[in-house]
């Protein structure tokens, strides 16, 4: 059971008080996780920006770094570990190449969707093959890719 949120700018007006709606929003999905807290903030240029620590939200709220104000999308997570170990590589978002995910759930075929198609690991949480796979097979064949995947979300 994992805490999930997001924030999707519309428009190109900064959105006012980034930071304080980013703290507001991870402090009421922390009870759904307390061993990691991660965002993933994407820019209006295509960059990003990501911080992810084992720690629960109150305390990564407290230390995170600031989020540039130009960010058009920002993925917010709190995890419960229930595949992998507590830390923070296993923390959410997971990245894989040019795509990331937060996930709520448990893949129960990681290890074996890694296996057949040879894919990169870092971490030992089932979640990062989501981006590890989509990555591998492309954007064209996500929804094909997905089906693969057993568990749930």
């Amino acid at each position: 059971m994992c805490g999930q949120a997001g924030i999707h700018r519309r428009g190109s007006k900064p959105i006012a008080s980034l930071g304080k709606l980013i703290d507001s929003l991870l402090l009421s999905i922390e009870q759904r996780g307390r061993h990691a807290t991660g965002l993933l903030a994407l820019m209006e240029d295509g960059s990003t920006q990501m911080q992810r620590r084992a720690v629960t939200a109150s305390a990564f709220v407290g230390k995170r770094r600031l989020v540039r104000s130009d960010a058009k999308t920002v993925l917010l997570h709190t995890r419960f570990a229930t595949t992998g170990g507590k830390g923070t590589k296993n923390a959410h978002p997971q990245v894989s190449g040019s795509v990331a995910c937060t996930h709520n759930g448990t893949v129960w075929n990681a290890d074996e969707i890694f296996r057949a198609f040879s894919l990169p690991r870092s971490a030992t949480v089932d979640s990062e093959v989501i981006p590890a796979l989509v990555g591998h097979t492309g954007w064209a064949q996500a929804e094909d890719a997905l089906s693969l995947l057993e568990g749930g979300a």
